[in-house]
């Protein structure tokens, strides 16, 4: 029984026997000692070292222990350290002497040879695997490349063929045995190819430095001479093109600041009406809490404006001109600005504070039930701001905005069609306001003024309502609901259409296509499809009479004439019925 070491030998751990170990190591410290007067000791040990591995796993086959017999195989191979000359050769195709007791040649290995390549060391490696000049290769290859396959078989080769990055494999690629004095002799003359490359190519950049270093520095001085001025221009162009723009918008924002200025110190523009009888001035009075708040705001935000306006305007100047302010100007305008902007943000902050809560006071009033199936939609005659198109209702428009006395009117009201819950038609009224709480809000909203009318089975709803004046504008609106009861109808007059307000229907048909039809409620919605029953012929004209107030033959039943008086009482028709 023998004692066992375990060792490291470049990378691969190995079981040897102790005896063996100690030659192994007594090798290896004679080949250190060989070489440490050579310039990259360490690689070439390393190389070595590597080879050695090689060596002792071809020799193992299968065993687990080296013994003295693996050894002594090594160091056959690669040779003894006083059979290895001082002064090996320099060239890898010189034949070994005899006296240099190295092994037989030995067997090739495919490599790519990174010292002899112009892309990847592919070809030149398989020329040095079958002995023949790479450039014969590479011209080979030349021809395979435009027949359109060089390319990939270039890439495979260089995929699965290794590269050659030790001197061992250096010397397998070109078939020599790999032997220590061997190793030491490719490993220096791939270091002295390096130092020569570098050297000449040194030298080469040296001489060419010498010889037209002059003239470079000459033509990159005029090169970017002429860059600089180039970028110069380029710079100044842009910026009189800048300076232009600046100056133009500059001046039209300021025209546009003085128009907004023209009037009295309140800032009022009391002499253009923008309504009929109401300035802006009135509608801004409406709005804010005070006229304080008013002519604060309206000054801040004056200010906020035009030291932009004269900040562009100074600087379409400079760029054009070269014209430079005092620094008092800019050191002045730009605190006046900062304060502008607080002010402007809180009083803003105020004036959100009143729109804070929203208010709603609903209430449904069960209608007239018509004679027949269908009730027609009207709208009343409008008092207050005319004929005026369903577009300039519902986007709030400031000519649907009157102040009369303490009262402001509004010419937005809408109306909409739902089922209704039981049997009966139905009239929902929401009004709503906005304040600083619900009770504010709610306040308003009560104070809301609104007109509607029934005459038999025709339904007038007015497209105004009114606020008193105190209570400011706070998002006041009102909105009708019809409810009707399905298998029941509605017809739209063509005077309805300002009220109307996206009345949902089965087949999504816009309002004002809606108009002049009668549409029938369903489970699903209104529908032109479907026709109510039991509606008598002689209703419709009737109706039409009464809405048109043009005189015409009374019928043998004639319906009672409109009062104007009942225009003024919403609910007064109602009440006489009653009675």
């Amino acid at each position: 029984m023998k004692k066992t070491l375990t060792a490291n030998i470049s990378g691969t751990v190995f079981h040897v026997e102790e005896d063996a170990y100690e030659a192994l190591q007594r090798y290896l410290a004679a080949l250190r000692a060989q070489f440490s007067g050579s310039e990259g000791c360490d690689e070439i040990m390393a190389d070595i070292e590597a080879r050695v591995a090689e060596l002792l796993q071809e020799r193992l086959d299968g065993r687990q222990v080296v013994t003295t017999a693996e050894v002594d195989h090594v160091i056959g191979v690669l040779g003894k350290p006083e059979d290895i000359s001082e002064e090996a050769g320099t060239f890898v195709d010189e034949e070994p002497s005899p006296a240099s007791g190295s092994a037989p040649r030995g067997s090739k290995r495919l490599f790519r040879d990174p010292d002899d390549r112009w892309v990847g060391g592919v070809l030149s490696g398989v020329a040095a695997y079958f002995g023949f000049d790479p450039l014969i290769l590479r011209l080979i290859y030349l021809a395979f490349l435009f027949l359109g396959f060089g390319f990939i078989l270039y890439v495979i080769l260089w995929i699965v063929v290794p590269k050659a990055t030790t001197a061992a494999d250096r010397l397998q690629m070109r078939g020599e045995p790999v032997t220590a004095e061997n190793i030491k002799r490719a490993f220096e003359e791939g270091a002295g190819r390096v130092k020569e490359g570098a050297q000449s190519a040194a030298s080469d950049l040296n001489d060419l430095g010498r010889r037209h270093g002059p003239q470079v520095r000459s033509k990159a001085d005029d090169f970017f001479g002429f860059l600089g001025q180039a970028i110069i221009l380029l710079v100044k162009a842009i910026g009189k093109i800048l300076g232009v723009v600046l100056l133009v918008v500059g001046a039209t924002l300021l025209v546009v600041l003085l128009m907004a200025l023209v009037g009295r110190f309140s800032f009022a523009w009391d002499a253009l009406d923008l309504t009929d009888g109401t300035t802006l001035h009135d509608l801004a009075l409406l709005i804010f809490n005070s006229p304080a708040q008013f002519t604060w705001t309206w000054i801040a935000a004056t200010l906020a404006v035009l030291i932009p306006v004269v900040g562009l305007l100074y600087g379409g100047i400079h760029l054009l001109f070269g014209l430079k302010a005092p620094k008092w100007v800019g050191i002045s305008l730009a605190p006046i600005w900062f304060a502008a902007i607080i002010v402007l943000s809180w009083q803003g902050v105020l004036l959100a504070n009143d729109f804070s809560d929203r208010e709603t006071r609903r209430e449904v009033v069960t209608l007239q039930q018509p004679t027949g199936q269908v009730l027609y939609l009207d709208a009343l005659p409008d008092p207050h701001f005319g004929p005026v198109n369903a577009r300039q209702r519902h986007g709030g428009d400031l000519e649907l905005m009157k102040l009369d006395g303490e009262v402001v009117y509004l010419g937005w009201a809408d109306m909409d069609v739902e089922q209704s819950p039981d049997s009966l038609f139905h009239l929902r009224i929401e009004r709503q306001a906005r304040g600083t709480g619900i009770k504010s809000a709610g306040r308003r909203a009560g104070a809301i003024q609104h007109d509607w009318e029934q005459v038999d089975s025709m339904l007038y709803l007015a497209p105004w309502f009114s606020f008193p004046k105190e209570d400011r504008f706070r998002a006041q609106d009102v909105h009708f609901t019809v409810l009707v009861p399905i298998g029941k109808a509605v017809h739209f007059e063509p005077g309805v259409e300002p009220v109307m307000y996206d009345v949902e229907n089965v087949t999504d048909t816009w309002d004002r296509d809606m108009l002049g039809r009668t549409w029938t409620m369903t489970s699903g919605g209104l529908s032109a499809d479907v026709r109510p029953e039991d509606v008598p012929d002689d209703i419709r004209p009737i109706h039409r009479k009464i809405r048109s107030e043009e005189p015409a033959e009374a019928p043998e039943q004639e319906a009672p004439a409109r009062d104007p008086v009942v225009l003024a009482m919403p609910n007064l028709w109602e009440q006489l019925m009653r009675i």
